[in-house]
């Protein structure tokens, strides 16, 4: 008759208890996956969302909307437009038909498709206030 060797002894142990801290951990994970389904996320209202955008430089709007968008060079027409301030600039963003989003600037004909990460931070910093974090 063999003797067992000492460490398969510990080793069943230790793999028993990993296994139930795992087990743990998985329950946690789902419940908390369960909890977020019907928890409610934070929202904006309406009202705070528009006291917090930048004003609207009406006397800088130079470009129609129809001549924002034939500056996308994007075929057919879109399905919404909506006039906003971007980086201080009056803009139209633009929603196509196949469901891209382009932003057509209104001060002078120039489009675009995505930003930087500074003119993001940027957009973000002025939407947040002075001495709000985002990070």
């Amino acid at each position: 008759m063999r003797k067992p060797i000492q460490w398969q002894g510990e080793a069943l142990v230790w793999h028993r208890w990993l296994g139930i801290a795992t087990c743990v951990l998985f329950l946690l994970w789902y419940v908390s996956g369960i909890v977020m389904i019907y928890a409610r996320m934070p929202t904006l209202d309406t009202a705070e969302r528009l006291k917090r955008l930048p004003e609207l430089a009406a006397a800088r709007i130079t470009v129609s909307p129809t001549a924002a968008w034939q500056a996308t060079a994007e075929a057919g027409t879109w399905r919404q437009t909506v006039l906003t301030t971007i980086a201080k600039r009056p803009a139209y963003r633009f929603l196509t038909a196949k469901g891209d989003r382009i932003v057509s600037y209104a001060d002078r004909p120039q489009a675009q498709r995505s930003f930087t990460q500074i003119e993001a931070e940027t957009s973000l910093r002025t939407y947040l206030g002075n001495g709000q974090s985002f990070v």
